[in-house]
């Protein structure tokens, strides 16, 4: 993804009701134990997600990413392939 295809993509999370915001503890076989609105990125690095609606096998990778949300309900961060650190924004 390209920086310009990025900042179409990622938004600012100034009008959405959110609830909660945790910590994710990358897994690379376990689902997240909540339903994510959202993803927060903070220290700069890499992620490696499952949108809700992917097959396992169809994972998205964003290389060099930071302080962004993502608008996008996941169910699983993968430890290999995840080097920024990442919250879930949970309604």
């Amino acid at each position: 993804m390209t920086p310009e295809e990025r900042n179409t993509f990622v938004q600012t999370p100034t009008s959405i009701n959110v609830q909660r915001l945790k910590l994710i503890v990358p897994s690379d076989t376990v689902d997240l134990p909540y339903k994510s609105i959202g993803l927060w990125v903070g220290k700069n690095g890499s992620i490696k997600f499952l949108p809700v609606n992917n097959p396992d096998n169809e994972p998205v990778t964003m290389d060099d990413i930071w302080n962004v949300y993502l608008p996008i309900e996941v169910r699983r961060v993968f430890a290999t392939g995840t080097t920024a650190t990442v919250y879930a924004w949970v309604a």
